[in-house]
């Protein structure tokens, strides 16, 4: 592992949560990471909107910006392992914004967890470096793990291109405000626009510009949600000049316009 790698994970928060029947936490988003595995008990866990089942060996992963928040659905005690962390290395960043909101993970996965939650608790020396040396190798199983699920081959003759290729999912991310074309796109990892297209689509499923619509989207929802910035504003930093076509895009891709969306959380602040 390099040096320059451990450097570029910033770990905040390492905890075992215990959420009692009916407890829920409103939804919420912020500028780091948040990682839940939960060890027992059952939920429910919003993200954007979706809703997602919690329950034994189910990992889920909020990045920066996602809106998310959950709730105990049982009648019994729901238990987490909980990390809260940032990350300044753009592959590794990449390689999470890339990853499901919602994994299912085999038990080397949940043991991990425990041994990050371990370390983080003890009074040994170097424990917090040794805390994240642990985040980053779980971190890298679930992705090894979700590579094999998705390819459903242990091969990883491709793995090298892919890496490469996650150099525009964390150019996108940075660059979302700027008017970005499939050229520009195909030419950051150089490739002709053709194969590029075809690329992008089957990694993640979408082409690049559904893509790129899918993070402004998310972002303007967090924006909307959690800034006193105004809608103008907004509709910039997301890359939209002109404010009544960001309507037309918001109101057709969340079945709600901006002023409406903000306006279900002005209350609850």
């Amino acid at each position: 592992m390099s040096k320059k790698l451990l450097s570029d994970i910033f770990t905040y928060w390492v905890e075992k949560c215990v959420y009692p029947e009916n407890n829920s936490i409103e939804n919420h988003s912020h500028d780091f990471y948040h990682c839940l595995c939960i060890i027992s008990g059952k939920g429910e866990m919003i993200c954007n909107d979706t809703v997602y089942e919690m329950h034994e060996k189910r990992v889920f992963l909020a990045c920066p910006s996602d809106v998310h928040g959950f709730k105990n659905i049982s009648f019994e005690d729901m238990v987490s392992y909980e990390l809260k962390f940032d990350i300044n290395n753009d592959s590794l960043k990449a390689k999470l914004i890339s990853l499901p909101f919602c994994l299912d993970v085999q038990e080397q996965v949940t043991e991990l967890f425990a041994q990050v939650y371990n370390e983080s608790k003890s009074k040994k020396p170097f424990n917090n470096e040794i805390t994240d040396t642990l985040i980053i190798q779980l971190l890298f199983t679930i992705i090894r793990s979700t590579y094999e699920n998705l390819t459903g081959s242990r091969k990883y003759g491709s793995v090298e291109y892919e890496d490469s290729f996650s150099k525009i999912l964390s150019y996108l991310e940075r660059n979302m405000s700027k008017d970005i074309g499939l050229d520009q796109m195909a030419q950051t990892i150089h490739l002709e626009k053709v194969y590029f297209l075809k690329k992008f689509k089957k990694l993640t499923d979408m082409t690049p510009m559904r893509y790129l619509k899918s993070i402004r989207m998310k972002k303007a929802k967090a924006l909307l949600q959690y800034s006193d910035m105004s809608i103008t504003l907004i509709a910039e930093s997301v890359g939209f000049k002109n404010i009544q076509y960001f309507s037309k895009v918001f109101t057709e891709y969340n079945k709600i316009n901006p002023s409406s969306y903000r306006n279900k959380f002005i209350a609850r602040r």
